[in-house]
């Protein structure tokens, strides 16, 4: 039990002996300190209830540690508060500074895949990056992996409730969200340049996050982005994910474009196997790269942008109503893409009836040869027209052929 202990940094270098505390940790010793109040039990069980008062602000601690140095046998329950309590001393970051508030913590291990835990936060004030956050409270739970969490902010910046639960194994493996977002400015919040303000509500439940067996769906609902003096508005975006005799489909529907991904492919590898393939083009000699493993895949999708939100792809000004439909086949060692786009202004120069083709040629020897083709039947700019243009040509193992075709 302590009356008082008072002292100071320098202090307590003269008084303890030399290499008690490592030189890189002596930061975090205050400079001044007062500390009150009483520490019983033993390596096996602490019992705190402590109240230091110190160069740097106020922190209370009260209850029980059970086997602290055991992150699988450990056993708390914890009640921690600070009142403007420096962190940017604490942390030698000045991205943060004074924070008021309580945390509680009850549950048994720190192993986060073994570990069952209730947690509590209450954050009165918080200051980080240029921005001091005021009244966000959390509660959250773990067990054995799955963990929840309930988040409730009142900051005139970060106003919003949301409900998250998900299941961690190495990776997110399930996951539900439900948030009703009502302010969030990034800009203020010092996490954007430039002005970007999101509204909305997010539901989201993803029995399956495997990238190769997505399955379950999200919507986002009444949706409003601000980015500088544009504003986009979305009535519904939603997000389905089915999985059915190891065919995955993937379907987007949404003011802006509805598509539609279906096959036998892992999300994370087709930028990858795609990269594989067009190596193979392009290259001149020796066997064709292996693919770290089989896609085959098929997106169709009818893109449909308004004027109004044509600022959405940085550039663009107008956009037709367009379909399309890309392919890739790993076996094949095969990627097509074909569209055609009535018309598109970017950054001043139109096109109309712009169509894109690159095909397969699989007659050739080990299939690594491509077709590719790029027609407009008008070409415009500020400067002069054009009443047709066509690039067309082949890549075939490293080797390039184009014709060019003006016809006015």
């Amino acid at each position: 039990s302590l009356d008082q202990l008072a002292g100071t940094r320098n202090e307590l270098k003269e008084l303890l002996p030399a290499g008690t505390i490592p030189d890189s940790m002596w930061h975090y010793v205050p400079e001044r300190f007062v500390l009150r109040g009483k520490l019983t039990g033993s390596k096996e069980q602490l019992l705190p209830d402590l109240v230091l008062n110190s160069s740097y602000g106020t922190v209370t601690i009260k209850g029980r540690l059970d086997h602290p140095t055991d992150v699988n046998r450990a056993d708390y329950d914890l009640v921690v508060s600070a009142r403007n309590l420096d962190l940017a001393r604490v942390l030698m970051d000045t991205a943060y500074g004074l924070v008021t508030g309580q945390a509680k913590m009850k549950g048994h291990g720190f192993d986060l895949p073994t570990m069952k835990a209730h947690a509590e936060l209450s954050v009165d004030e918080a200051y980080y990056n240029q921005y001091t956050y005021q009244g966000v409270k959390v509660q959250a739970d773990t067990d054995h992996g799955s963990s929840a969490a309930t988040i409730h902010a009142n900051d005139p910046n970060v106003d919003m409730d949301s409900d998250i639960r998900l299941r961690y194994d190495k990776s997110v493996k399930d996951l539900y969200i439900d948030a009703d977002i009502r302010e969030l400015d990034l800009h203020s919040l010092r996490l954007s340049d430039s002005i970007m303000v999101l509204k909305g509500r997010i539901h989201a439940d993803f029995p399956n996050l495997d990238s190769g067996h997505v399955v379950g769906n999200g919507m986002i609902r009444d949706l409003q982005l601000q980015m500088g003096r544009n504003v986009l508005q979305l009535d519904t975006l939603t997000l389905t994910g089915t999985d059915s005799l190891d065919v995955q489909t993937l379907s987007l529907r949404s003011d802006l474009a509805d598509a539609e991904l279906k096959g036998h492919y892992s999300i994370r590898a087709i930028p990858e196997a795609a990269k594989t393939i067009m190596d193979n083009w392009l290259t001149k000699e020796g066997a064709p790269k292996p693919f770290d493993e089989s896609i085959l895949a098929m997106l169709k999708a009818d893109v449909h942008i308004p004027d109004s939100n044509a600022w959405v792809i940085p550039g663009l000004q107008k956009l037709a109503p367009f379909q399309l439909t890309a392919v890739i086949n790993s076996d094949l060692n095969q990627l097509g893409l074909v569209t055609n786009i009535p018309y598109i202004t970017y950054q001043g120069y139109t096109m109309d009836s712009l169509r894109i083709g690159l095909l397969q040629d699989n007659t050739r020897e080990e299939r690594r040869k491509a077709n590719y083709e790029v027609e407009v039947s008008r070409f415009s700019t500020p400067n002069f027209a054009t009443n047709a243009v066509s690039l067309s040509g082949d890549i075939n193992k490293g080797e390039v052929s184009a014709d060019l075709k003006l016809m006015d």
